[in-house]
């Protein structure tokens, strides 16, 4: 009995590791409660996880002085094991410290927890922007598919951009979801006040550019890029499809 669980305990090790391991290939770096979030695990457990990483050279720890905050990232080492053995080996970016950006470090953290809940309602195949073709122009910050099988776009909103550079987007997205490359594009916001501005600001615009030329939207385009806060996103959803018709 102790045998067995002796070996359950180093397997159940083994698997967190791997699965902390495939996470950092495609996010490239996390914090200790998103790993925490990732693995089902305390956070006291998760810090051992990461130490022992670190000890055999698969990730670093990063602190950030700025924001007085540890980070950990993968290392080329980590990322070699990173892999499962029936999956192609992708190249990926190893942690570099000195490209990280405290300003977009939220932006990246909320983002990994998009993910996680999109994970956790069942949907697969996440995607980070970052990691898509350059040539497809508009790239959003992750795009996932969804229970019932729909491409979903997602945008990490946390910061407004101008109304005129949101009609340029809206354009790019209905565009894109007639040529069937999406179905919907989600925008999720850090926090509902944020995302009750975001969509008021969304009301506002009445025509995209498209061609040179200014074409009108309706309700059912606008539907087609719905606004939710994290909290609150993929509880309160749409669910009625609507056809795009943009000429």
């Amino acid at each position: 009995m102790l045998i067995s669980n002796y070996h359950e305990r180093m397997q159940r090790s083994h698997n967190n590791q791997q699965r902390l391991l495939t996470l950092l290939r495609d996010e490239t770096w996390t914090d200790a409660p998103n790993a925490s979030q990732w693995l089902n695990l305390s956070l006291s457990a998760t810090y051992k996880l990461l130490a022992r990483l670190e000890q055999k050279g698969w990730i670093k720890v990063f602190y950030v002085e700025d924001l007085k905050y540890k980070i950990w990232g993968i290392t080329p080492d980590g990322l070699l094991r990173g892999w499962h053995e029936d999956e192609t080996m992708q190249v990926r970016p190893y942690f570099q410290p000195s490209r990280i950006k405290p300003v977009m470090m939220q932006h990246h953290l909320d983002l990994q927890k998009s993910r996680f809940k999109a994970e956790q309602h069942g949907w697969k195949n996440w995607h980070l922007g970052s990691l898509l073709p350059k040539e497809i122009g508009k790239r959003p910050d992750a795009v996932v598919t969804s229970k019932n099988g729909q491409t979903i776009a997602i945008e990490l909103e946390r910061t407004t951009k101008t109304k005129k550079r949101y009609e340029v987007i809206f354009s790019h997205y209905l565009q894109a979801i007639k040529r069937g490359e999406y179905d919907v594009i989600h925008y999720v916001c850090p926090d509902p006040v944020f995302a009750t501005g975001l969509r008021r600001l969304f009301n506002l615009i009445e025509t995209v550019p498209v061609a040179g030329e200014r074409v009108k939207i309706k309700d059912k385009h606008r539907q087609k890029l719905p606004v939710f806060s994290l909290e609150s996103w993929l509880t309160d959803q749409p669910q009625q499809e609507m056809k795009l018709d943009i000429k």
